[in-house]
């Protein structure tokens, strides 16, 4: 014992006691640790809202994943992402959570990733000699009981974490109120017009078929608890189920030359609630009538499920003054205008959006925000009141406002404009925001590739990240965003009204100019001033947030249409006199208003169906921080903005291109170079002062001492 305790006190024993102490912080470190992510995005961190529902899981969630080996750039780096994405969610997560990576060279592998429904990607390879391409897998299912979701050619970063804990959250609350209550179980209805097989409908026979098919593959995914019906009803009873529905009514006449009608379409019903898949009788040239819709059916049927079963946040669509429509109309295709179509579908992952008619009814309690989007007619005081009172309990508005209107002078004439009267920017003046009657015009702009050559659109102004706030969620992680025939927005300086915060989310170039009138948006038509002291940024679009006055407070509340008497002071007929008001005239908790001067940018001018493009993202990002979902802001838009430099010294951009490349290894040489020459510096002076006499090495001097 005294022999091992003495070689514990010797240099043996430091040794031992540095082994133990790796071994014990090994021990300790596995199963206690923390991850710091130092990127800007906070790329390789899961947000709250992520941890929060794998934290709460009362169900086994495994997440499979099925990535080929040795991908092509820039694919390679999608899978060590995933396997760090999923890692954070696992050590977030309770014991429910699980994931596994497939090894896909394996012919089991394969097989099991086809039965969820995961297929193939062709991706090109760029090799030294030549450029082909190569069939990957590139898919993950999450399965939660009997519910599987697929996510397929997941190739880039950039959302992925959005894409999973939205699909994680709507499979959560489909599979609970599912099982829940079996009533609630969706019943899927195909109104299928029979007669169309006397016409030679191209489609038409197969469509029961294909729609089975897709339901089956669906209905396997929910336990088999969804039910299936084929219907078709005729004359009245169709007209009845067209109105109920929104199903395409057909009129026609038979062999006999009776006049019939007949539907067509797919109704998905849970309750008292159901979904439209449209499906539509077109007449094409050379080929006659066709089904349209009936592409993707197994798609459709599965997110029209989604849709119709998760617990998602109602917003409010205000209607009845020239709106943009949400549904793509014939009038609306034919006249050109654009319709806010693509809006409704870049916000129904997570919100449901209620219609609200301010004239006939009252903006429900329950709504966090509203968003009103390109009015052309007036607002009645009455609808102003409702929305100012809506505002004032701490609801949240979006506004989407033409700043001006193009009227028609007949043809060869020059266009006039002029501000939509609607009455909504005197409201917006309340509460400290502008809305100017003009035009944003910007060199930076969008360059416009045609036959004829490359124009100038100087009324889509092109913002680069320098140009919005990086601090705001709603803008900080966007690369640009494009905006379309915008009006310029004056706010209150910094302190003027202490109880609100204005923030500016979106502004022009300083090379930018506004007008007024004599406005021609057509290339050639619209010039820079030669005067460049005209030229300033201009804000786009702002963000308020705070306690707000009351557009009212100063004046009596408007009374409703037909009542004798509303919010005021009133007095009774009784024999005791009081008075009554629920008029607010200060906001009773902090509200939102996000302006943008321009209606076109909800339009399919900017937005894209999938919400992938900058405006896009731009909108679903407001609409999520003003209902108050701002982790989802971070994680729609994470890896989505990259650091480019910018410069116009193309020599200066060569040179850091080199500096990236090959800057670091330089760097190193350099330095290892110097420590070279000092450490033999340091050897001669080491030499000189303890043994001069040594003639192994030459003075430094160079004298020769022969």
């Amino acid at each position: 014992m005294k022999n091992i305790l003495d070689k514990l006190k010797g240099s043996s024993g430091d040794f031992i006691l540095a082994v133990i102490a790796i071994v014990l912080l090994n021990l300790v470190s596995s199963n206690a640790f923390f991850r710091v992510d130092l990127t800007e995005q906070k790329s390789f961190s899961i947000s709250e809202a992520s941890k929060t529902v794998v934290k709460n899981l009362g169900s086994n969630l495994s997440v499979n994943v099925f990535f080929s080996d040795d991908l092509p750039a820039p694919y390679n780096g999608v899978e060590q992402y995933l396997r760090d994405l999923l890692s954070e969610y696992k050590f977030s997560g309770n014991k429910y959570f699980n994931y596994k990576f497939f090894d896909m060279s394996r012919r089991e592998n394969q097989e099991l990733a086809m039965n969820y429904g995961i297929r193939q990607t062709q991706v090109q390879k760029v090799d030294t000699t030549e450029l082909s391409s190569k069939a990957v897998w590139m898919g993950l299912a999450i399965t939660y009981g009997d519910n599987i979701k697929v996510l397929d050619s997941v190739g880039s970063t950039a959302g992925l974490e959005y894409k999973l804990t939205t699909s994680i959250s709507k499979m959560i609350s489909t599979a609970d109120i599912i099982s829940g209550a079996k009533d609630k179980a969706p019943s899927l209805t195909l109104y299928a017009a029979s007669k169309l097989s006397e016409f030679g409908v191209i489609g038409y026979e197969n469509l029961q078929a294909e729609v089975k098919r897709a339901f089956d593959e669906v209905n396997k995914k929910y336990g088999s608890v969804l039910s299936f019906k084929v219907l078709d009803p005729q004359d009245d009873n169709a007209v009845t189920a067209a109105n109920q529905y929104g199903l395409q009514l057909i009129s026609f006449e038979d062999k006999s030359g009776k006049k019939q009608n007949a539907v067509l379409g797919l109704v998905l019903e849970s309750g008292d609630n159901f979904r439209l898949i449209s499906l539509q009788l077109k007449k094409v040239p050379v080929f006659g009538y066709i089904i349209s819709g009936a592409e993707d059916i197994e798609e459709k049927i599965e997110s029209n499920i989604e849709a119709l079963l998760s617990r998602t946040v109602e917003i409010g669509y205000i209607t009845g003054h020239g709106e943009r429509p949400l549904n793509s109309s014939p009038y609306a295709q034919q006249s050109n205008e654009f319709d806010a179509s693509n809006l409704q579908s870049i916000l129904s992952d997570i919100y449901t959006i209620k219609e609200i008619k301010l004239s006939d009814e009252e903006i429900p309690d329950r709504l966090k925000c509203l968003i009103i989007n390109g009015p052309t007619q007036a607002y009645s005081q009455e609808e102003l009141y409702k929305l100012d009172q809506f505002i004032m309990k701490g609801g949240n508005v979006e506004l989407y406002l033409n700043p001006l209107e193009e009227l028609d002078n007949g043809q060869g004439m020059m266009p006039q404009y002029l501000k939509p009267r609607t009455g909504l920017d005197t409201i917006l003046e309340k509460y400290g925001i502008t809305a100017n009657a003009d035009y944003v015009f910007d060199e930076n702009c969008y360059k416009n590739q045609t036959e004829q050559g490359r124009f100038d659109m100087y009324w889509a102004p092109l913002l680069k990240p320098s140009s919005l706030s990086r601090k705001n969620p709603v803008t900080k992680n966007l690369g640009g965003l494009i905006f379309l025939q915008s009006g310029s927005i004056d706010i209150p300086e910094d302190g003027k009204n202490p109880d609100v915060k204005y923030t500016v989310l979106a502004a022009s170039s300083k090379k930018s100019w506004s007008q007024k009138d004599q406005i021609i948006l057509y290339p050639g038509y619209v010039n820079p001033p030669l005067d460049k002291s005209e030229e300033k940024s201009f804000n786009l679009a702002v963000l308020a947030e705070g306690k707000f006055k009351s557009a009212f407070a100063d004046q009596e509340a408007p009374k409703a249409s037909g009542d004798a008497e509303t919010d005021g002071d009133s007095k009774s007929e009784s024999s005791q006199d009081f008075s009554a008001s629920t008029k607010i005239n200060e906001s009773t908790q902090p509200g939102k208003i996000l302006f943008v001067n321009s209606a076109m940018v909800t339009t399919s001018a900017l937005i894209d169906k999938a919400g992938e493009e900058p405006m896009a993202l731009f909108i679903r990002n407001a609409t999520d921080y003003l209902s108050g979902e701002e982790d989802f802001c971070y994680m729609r838009t994470k890896g989505v903005f990259k650091n480019y430099m910018e410069t116009k010294n193309e020599a200066l951009a060569i040179l850091v291109k080199l500096m990236n490349q090959i800057g670091l290894s330089v760097l190193v040489l350099i330095a290892g170079f110097i420590a070279w020459r000092m450490r033999i510096v340091r050897r001669n002076e080491i030499r000189i002062k303890y043994n001069p006499d040594d003639r192994r090495e030459q003075p430094l001097n160079g004298e020769n001492n022969d």
